[in-house]
């Protein structure tokens, strides 16, 4: 199976759901692929890797090698990701 668009980085979550980090050509996105298979943008962050905890987080370092997880919103306005300051515990995966 080909899967369209590019990806600079790939990880699975628990959910076994595929997620990527867009290439450069699509920018510095956080994508999910869904069920109509199509990518769905999460949201926009800077990050080299990325993993997907047990509980459907992303976690992703920094340039400068700090560690940062995207929660998912629990209100119902707004991004469903939301942007945490730097962790210093890794994820448990």
């Amino acid at each position: 199976m080909t899967l369209p668009g590019c990806a600079a980085r790939i990880a699975f979550g628990a959910d076994n759901r595929l997620y990527k980090r867009g290439c450069f050509a699509e920018g510095k996105n956080l994508y999910v692929f869904n069920s109509q298979e199509k990518w769905t943008r999460l949201r926009k962050f800077e990050g080299n890797d990325i993993a997907i905890d047990r509980f459907g987080n992303a976690w992703t370092n920094t340039w400068q090698g700090e560690l940062s997880q995207l929660r998912k919103k629990k209100q119902a306005s707004g991004a469903p990701w939301d942007s945490r300051a730097p962790t210093p515990s890794p994820p448990a995966l």
